[in-house]
C-alpha cells in the first residue's frame, strides 16, 4: 500500500501546500492572468521556505525583447525543424491592438515590398487530435503583446556546476537527508552518466534542490516519517533517455533525461509517495 492509500486510511490529508500557491511566481512570469480572489489567496498564503522551482529559477533567466526580437527566434527555431523533425515548437498567444487574441505558432517573419514586416502564423485549431494547417499573415505593427507558453523551456541554459561542486552537493545532501529522517541515507550519483553534458550536470543540481525540499517537507509528516524510516535506504540518481523515478527493494531510483523533458518536483514526490 502507497503512502496515499495509508493516508486515506488513517484520515491524514497531505499537507502540502497547494500547488497554485508554489507555481505562483512562476505563473504570473509566464503571463498568466489571475482573478482577485485567485491573486487575494495567493498573497495570503506564505511561500514554501527553502524552496524554489527549477522552472521558477529559469524564468529569472529569461531576457527582456521586443515582440518583434522575440518571433523573430520563435521562427528561426521554426526553420530549424526541417533538419530536426523532433524539435519542439513554442506556442504563442497574440494580443492585437484591435482587442483580438490568437495561440499558435511563429513559422516565418519578413519585411514585405512596402517595407512593413509580416508575420506567418499557424493556427492549429481547438481540437490537438485533428491539428488544422490554417495559416494567418499578421502585419507586426498589429501585435500589442506576445505570450510565450511554457516560458522555462526557452529560458537560457544557466552556467552548469562543476563535477566538483556537485560532488560535494551530493556529500552535503546525504548528511541533510540522514538528519530529516533521523536515520542515515545512502545518496549514489552515477557519475559516469551525469557529468557530462554541461546541461545534464545543471539538472542533477536541480533535483538535488528538490529532493532536499521533499525530505523536509515529508519529515513534517510524521506518517511519511515513518515510511521512510521502514521502507527507504538509498538514493540512487543516474541519466537516461527517458526520467523516471520509482522506488526499487529499498532504494529510490532517479532517472534524469539527457533531452529537455524531466521530471518536475511534484512528480518525483508522487513517485517516492506512492512506493514507499
Amino acid at each position: 500500500m502507497g503512502l496515499d492509500e495509508r493516508r486515506q486510511v488513517n484520515g491524514i490529508r497531505d499537507r502540502q501546500p497547494p500547488p497554485f500557491q508554489r507555481e505562483f511566481t512562476a505563473a504570473a512570469g509566464a503571463g498568466i492572468l489571475l482573478g482577485e480572489p485567485g491573486l487575494r489567496k495567493a498573497m495570503d498564503t506564505p511561500p514554501m521556505a527553502g524552496w524554489v522551482s527549477s522552472k521558477s529559477r529559469a524564468l529569472l533567466r529569461l531576457e527582456a525583447k521586443s515582440c518583434q526580437d522575440l518571433l523573430g527566434d520563435m521562427c528561426a527555431l521554426a526553420a530549424r525543424r526541417e533538419q530536426e523533425p523532433g524539435l519542439a515548437l513554442p506556442k504563442l498567444t497574440l494580443h492585437l491592438h484591435s482587442g483580438l487574441s490568437f495561440t499558435g505558432y511563429a513559422m516565418r517573419l519578413a519585411a514585405v515590398e512596402d517595407g512593413h514586416w509580416v508575420l506567418v502564423f499557424h493556427l492549429p485549431g481547438p481540437e490537438l487530435q485533428s491539428i488544422g494547417y490554417d495559416v494567418m499573415y499578421l502585419p507586426l505593427w498589429s501585435i500589442s503583446a506576445v505570450v510565450l507558453h511554457d516560458a522555462p523551456r526557452f529560458a537560457p541554459e544557466p552556467e552548469a556546476p562543476t563535477r566538483l561542486e556537485l560532488e560535494r552537493h551530493v556529500a552535503r545532501l546525504e548528511e541533510q537527508l540522514g538528519r530529516h529522517i533521523g536515520l542515515p541515507i545512502s545518496l549514489e550519483a552515477a557519475w559516469q552518466d551525469l557529468a557530462e553534458p554541461p546541461s545534464l550536470r545543471q539538472r542533477l543540481a536541480n533535483a538535488l534542490d528538490d529532493l532536499e525540499s521533499i525530505f523536509e517537507e515529508m519529515a513534517r509528516d510524521s506518517l511519511a516519517l515513518a515510511a521512510l524510516r521502514s521502507q527507504l535506504k538509498r538514493v540512487k540518481i543516474g541519466a537516461g533517455a527517458e526520467a523516471d523515478a520509482r522506488m526499487k527493494g529499498d532504494a529510490f531510483r532517479i532517472i534524469l533525461a539527457k533531452g529537455f523533458e524531466n521530471l518536475d518536483r511534484a512528480s518525483m514526490k508522487r513517485s517516492l509517495e506512492a512506493g514507499i
